[in-house]
Order: structure tokens, then C-alpha cells, then sequence
């Protein structure tokens, strides 16, 4: 039998940052294909590339903040 504090959230209250994380992967994937239509010296394109690296770790911490809570 588990204990009360091993149980897991219920859905309802991990959505929020269900649908963050929705949304963070759509802009990521938004970002790469920006990225990817740039020429690969271009200074537009390291600032994206720079982007893409922060926006990767947020998407990370918040995934790994979600499974956790389950």
C-alpha cells in the first residue's frame, strides 16, 4: 500500500506545465527552422543558435520538473 505523500499529483494540477512544455518545444522547433534557413556565418544565426541553447534548457528543467511530480 503507498503512502499519501508518494502519490502522484493528479493531471489537473501538472497541466499548466504540461502546456508549457507544449509550448516550448513548438517554439524550439519554430527557432531550428529559422536557424536553419540562415547562412552559417550569419550573426542573425548566432544569436538564434543562442536562443535555441536557452530555450533547450528551460524546456529541459521544465520535463524534468514534470517527471518528478508523477
Amino acid at each position: 500500500m503507498k503512502h499519501a505523500s508518494s502519490l502522484a499529483p493528479a493531471p489537473l494540477f501538472i497541466w499548466p506545465e504540461a502546456s508549457e512544455a507544449a509550448r516550448l518545444e513548438l517554439a524550439r522547433k519554430a527557432l531550428v527552422g529559422r536557424i536553419q534557413a540562415l547562412p552559417v556565418c550569419s550573426h542573425r544565426r548566432i544569436i538564434l543558435q543562442h536562443q535555441l541553447t536557452m530555450l533547450t534548457a528551460q524546456l529541459l528543467e521544465l520535463e524534468t520538473r514534470l517527471k518528478s511530480q508523477l
